[in-house]
C-alpha cells in the first residue's frame, strides 16, 4: 500500500512539474539592442538599469553592469544568511530546551548555535573582502 502511495504520490508531483512548464510562456528580450540608440561613449544592454537601456562605457562605477549584479546578489545573500543563522540559533535554542540533562543533546544544541554564529562571522569577513576590492562598496 505504501508503495503504491509512493508512486501516485510521485506520479502528481511529476505531473505538476511537467505541466507547470508546458504552460510557462517564454520569455523575451526587453529590448532590441539594434533599435537601442545611445551616445557615442555608451553601449546599449538589454537589460535596463533604472529604466535606462544604455550605459557608460566605464565613466561611472555605478553604471558597470558586473558591480550591479554584484550587488544585488551580495543584498539578497545578506538576507538569506541572516534568516539562515537566526534559525540556527533557534533551533538550536530549542534543542537546548529540548534536552533534558542529555549531554549529547546539549553538546548539539551547542554546536548548532555555535556554527550559526560562526557563518555570521564568515559572511561578515567575505562582505568585508569584496567592499574592500569594489571601488565605491557594494551596498550604495
Amino acid at each position: 500500500m505504501k508503495k503504491i502511495k509512493a508512486l501516485l504520490f510521485g506520479s502528481g508531483l511529476a505531473l505538476t512539474v511537467v505541466l507547470q512548464f508546458a504552460s510557462a510562456v517564454p520569455a523575451f528580450a526587453q529590448t532590441d539592442q539594434t533599435s537601442v540608440k545611445c551616445g557615442d561613449n555608451q553601449v546599449a544592454i538589454g537589460v535596463g538599469i533604472n529604466g535606462q537601456n544604455c550605459i557608460d562605457k566605464g565613466d561611472k562605477v555605478e553604471n558597470n553592469v558586473i558591480i550591479v549584479w554584484l550587488s544585488m546578489i551580495i543584498k539578497f545573500l545578506t538576507v538569506g544568511v541572516g534568516l539562515a543563522a537566526t534559525g540556527g540559533v533557534v533551533y538550536g535554542g530549542y534543542l537546548y530546551m529540548a534536552a533534558q540533562g542529555n549531554s549529547g543533546k546539549i553538546q548539539k544544541a551547542i554546536s548548532t548555535i555555535f556554527n550559526a554564529i560562526i557563518g555570521v562571522i564568515l559572511y561578515a569577513l567575505l562582505f568585508a573582502i569584496i567592499n574592500f576590492l569594489l571601488p565605491g562598496g557594494v551596498l550604495k
